[in-house]
């Protein structure tokens, strides 16, 4: 009765070394006109076994949330808006249909004054 389970518990076994043998390598070469190709075996002078980079869990936490790096940018963006809004007295901008450069009206201030107040609140998160 043991025989019988030591067989079947050496068969996965020998599968997982066999698999292992039959690993092979990956040969990687750029051609004259850029093209990089990839394969089992090498078909160029040119071609070099390729080992993929393995980055530890550590390089990528390195890395930082994209969703937070733009969260940021974002909030430095409305703050500096918002500054430089608040701190002229006036706002110049260029009229698109006439191609002039036209002062806005103080209630148009207060509008873009107001609209950056709001992205600074939605980004910034009480900074």
């Amino acid at each position: 009765m043991l025989r019988p389970m030591k067989t079947l518990l050496i068969i996965p076994l020998l599968f997982a070394v066999v698999g292992f043998a039959e690993a092979r390598n990956v040969y990687r070469w750029v051609a004259p006109d850029g093209t990089v190709t990839f394969a089992d075996r090498p078909l160029s002078q040119d071609a070099e076994v390729y080992v993929p980079q393995q980055r530890t869990p550590v390089e990528v936490a390195e890395q930082g949330d994209p969703v937070e790096e733009r969260k940021k940018r974002k909030c430095i963006e409305a703050r500096e808006r918002l500054e430089q809004y608040t701190s002229q007295a006036e706002i110049r901008r260029v009229d698109k249909a006439s191609g002039r450069i036209v002062r806005l009206e103080p209630e148009a201030r207060e509008a873009l004054i107001a609209e950056a107040r709001q992205d600074a609140q939605v980004w910034c998160d009480d900074e």
